[in-house]
């Protein structure tokens, strides 16, 4: 009976109440929170409406009453103030915390949640003992912070001991000790390296991510029980960190399973748990499934754990899905680069089956343009037809031009002027163009360039160069005026050759040797006068770096043969050999890593018909972009102290690049260099190459890539200098 009148009464409620008034609204309108009202004016409705609204952070006070007269509901609400400026006082990051908070600007008043926000970016910055201070002014919605950094604890040494279950310390976990602590975003304070990056300072933050990220990756090394403590000693202005892990039992792998067949025998059954190889083997078999058009292809493994024995079931759930073909292709981010020159080195196109390696090498392609800093892709259902995927390529555009007119010191060149003009992507078309006049005390020149990588959208290309220079050595002028032709192709439709590019090239210049002084060599003295030049050859090149401007992993080798003696004055042979790798080798944080780059060159040159290799095309080795301790074109053979050059050099650079700033481009180097140039009838001998070290920065300026180096000779000569300095500024075009 109390069920019937108790329903009856709900349906009473249903017809008499037919609306909800809301009152206390202000800055919101009732259009604003019309979703989160019941559609009837039931109790319990509008209390679950209540919830909801509370969630929102809009509201100070929310409360409802029945107005017995209208027999209506009436819902109150007082609204957080509107937040409609903020303005920051601070010593420090004052640009970035305003980017920080932006989110708050024209959102309701939020003050403890302002305060974590600042706090934590603080404390991230290594400021653990911040404190603000929050001013209101409700009349305006201004809010006006003050941030007090406190000072900053050097963190001046990490530690990380491994326990078993009785609490005896484990030593025979080095392996894993070095790989854990190169990935904590804690560090420890060094003064050149804290400095330069703001790290090496005590963050409550980052410990709290490190304690996560030594129990994860524990637990993915089979140990499945682990936990790990933070323990500190604390002084006024610094702080000795330790985290204890204790490890429990290693789980080993009883079986592995999988809902369709998959290729799993590389984990291995009686072996330890590694979580770690067990995700990159189920990658490599994802990408097989994404490579076959299963854009939405997912492999799920599950872990069951055998306590009683210690031991590990894995199972591997595969939904592929269903095939997908390529919709539509967009492009999104190119403000200036036509869609054109983007799409023809983008490997897929509407109608070919799903295919995620053509996508990420058509992301790679696009970074080697030089043309684009970054590239993304997404992949979306398709709206206008079943089994198919939409692909949008987003890319962020680099800066492919520059022109500079300006005076100053090169330690190549001494004092010069010049006027520099290049752009490798003119209007947008691909087509690279370059100018240049240089004038110094020891060299002049000038050169325009004029390059179309992909002639007709085909992989083909063409270059053109004309040229004029002289070049003043301790004892000679050079003068060259000519011209270069190049014809290329790339060779990427063909899958085993499709990182290699061929190039043919025709070249033609005039040469004088000129202003010879007594002392110099008498081989500089047989070459003087004038003659001319006509060369042929090939330069075959293969890359897999992921960008032109600053590679952080991949390679390149390139084969030089030219031939000159086609009814000019000088016959010889030039062969060519050059490889440069980089190889990622630490990672610093979340988005830099410490790269190693070691860069190979051997050139040899023969003179033809019973004479010497020309004097204008021989090796002077010393500088930049050589063995950069000593002075440029000081080494290699001399006669007295006559510097003539010669036929063949071999040059090794090998350099640890710490990347600075992403944003600016700035990465600062450690080299090490190895060279030495022989004279004709002499073999390259590698007991007499000569070493030098030093460091310096490089920087992708807007007038183009810039390198400073202080080089220190190891194998120094008569009239070596204790030290080098060598500035450069530019690339090969």
């Amino acid at each position: 009976m109390k069920r019937s009148n108790s329903f009856f009464a709900l349906i009473l409620v249903c017809q008499l109440v037919s609306e909800i008034e809301v009152v206390g609204l202000k800055a919101l309108k009732r259009e604003d929170i019309e979703s989160f009202l019941p559609k009837t004016a039931v109790e319990e409705n509008i209390k679950e409406s209540l919830k909801l609204l509370a969630k929102t952070g809009w509201f100070q006070k929310i409360e409802y009453f029945r107005d017995t007269s209208t027999n209506k509901f009436v819902l109150v609400l007082k609204e957080k103030p509107l937040v409609k400026e903020i303005t920051i006082e601070t010593d420090k990051f004052r640009n970035e915390l305003q980017e920080e908070l932006s989110s708050f600007r024209l959102s309701p008043l939020d003050q403890e949640e302002i305060e974590k926000k600042v706090k934590t970016f603080m404390d991230k910055k290594g400021f653990s003992q911040a404190e603000l201070k929050q001013e209101w002014n409700e009349d305006t919605g201004a809010l006006k912070i003050k941030v007090s950094e406190g000072n900053r604890i050097k963190v001046t040494d990490i530690e990380l001991d491994f326990v078993d279950q009785t609490g005896r310390y484990l030593t025979d976990v080095r392996t894993m000790r070095k790989e854990i602590l190169k990935k904590l975003s804690t560090s420890k304070y060094r003064w050149w390296l804290s400095w330069l990056t703001g790290k090496g300072y005590l963050s409550e933050t980052f410990l709290a991510q490190d304690k996560n990220l030594i129990e994860e990756y524990c637990k993915l090394k089979g140990f499945l029980t682990c936990s790990a403590e933070v323990n500190r000693k604390q002084g006024r202005q610094n702080v000795k960190i330790s985290f204890e892990v204790r490890l429990g039992d290693r789980f080993i792998v009883k079986s592995v399973n999988s809902s369709k067949e998959l290729d799993l025998k590389d984990i291995r059954v009686n072996e330890f748990f590694d979580g770690f190889h067990v995700r990159k083997v189920l990658e490599r078999e994802l990408k097989k499934f994404k490579d076959k058009g299963y854009a939405f292809a997912n492999l799920v493994p599950s872990f069951k754990e055998i306590k009683e024995t210690k031991e590990i079931e894995i199972y591997v759930n595969v939904d592929e899905g269903l095939p997908q073909s390529i919709g539509t292709v967009r492009i999104t981010g190119n403000k200036k680069t036509r869609d054109y020159v983007i799409r023809r080195d983008i490997l897929i196109s509407e109608g070919d089956v799903f295919n995620l390696s053509k996508i990420e090498r058509s992301k790679r392609r696009l970074l080697r343009t030089g043309y684009f800093s970054d590239v993304k892709h997404e992949v979306f259902r398709s709206e206008n037809k079943s089994n198919h995927v939409d692909i949008v390529f987003d890319v962020k555009e680099a800066q492919t031009g520059s022109l500079s007119l300006g005076a100053g010191y090169s330690t190549l060149d001494n004092a010069f002027v010049n006027f520099r003009m290049s752009e490798r992507n003119v209007f947008g078309t691909g087509i690279g163009v370059y100018l240049s006049a240089y004038l110094g005390s020891e060299f002049n020149s000038f050169n325009a360039r004029f390059n179309e990588p992909r002639i007709f959208n085909s992989f083909y290309s063409v270059s053109s160069d004309i040229f004029r220079n002289r070049r003043d050595y301790d004892d000679f002028k050079r003068y060259q005026t000519g011209t270069k032709v190049s014809v290329g192709y790339d060779f990427e439709e063909y899958e085993f050759l499709k990182d290699i590019s061929l190039k043919g090239f025709l070249d033609i210049r005039k040469v004088e040797i000129s202003d010879v002084l007594d002392s110099s060599a008498s081989f500089i003295k047989d070459s003087r006068g004038d003659g001319v030049s006509v060369s042929v050859g090939t330069d075959i090149k293969r890359s897999d770096i992921d960008k032109i401007i600053r590679p952080s992993k991949g390679s390149v080798q390139s084969l030089l043969l030219e031939y000159g003696g086609f009814g000019g004055d000088f016959e010889f042979l030039t062969f060519g050999i050059s490889n440069s790798v980089y190889w990622p080798v630490l990672k610093l944080d979340e988005s830099n890593q410490l790269i190693l780059s070691i860069r190979t060159d051997l050139d040899y040159g023969k003179g033809l018909g019973g004479k010497k290799y020309p004097l204008f095309r021989r090796f002077f080795p010393g500088g930049p972009k050589s063995v950069r301790g000593y002075k440029p074109r000081s080494m290699g053979p001399r006669e007295g102290s006559s510097e003539y050059g010669g036929s063949k050099q071999l040059i090794n650079n090998l350099e640890l690049i710490y990347p600075v700033s992403e944003e600016v481009g700035l990465d600062l180097v450690c080299f090490f260099d190895i060279g030495e140039a022989f004279d004709d009838g002499q073999s390259i001998n590698l007991d007499e190459l000569r070493k030098a070290y030093g460091a310096g920065f490089r920087w992708a300026s807007p007038l183009g890539p810039l390198s400073l180096d202080f080089g220190f000779p190891l194998d120094k000569r008569e009239g070596d200098k204790n030290f080098v300095v060598n500035f450069s500024v530019g690339t090969d075009f």
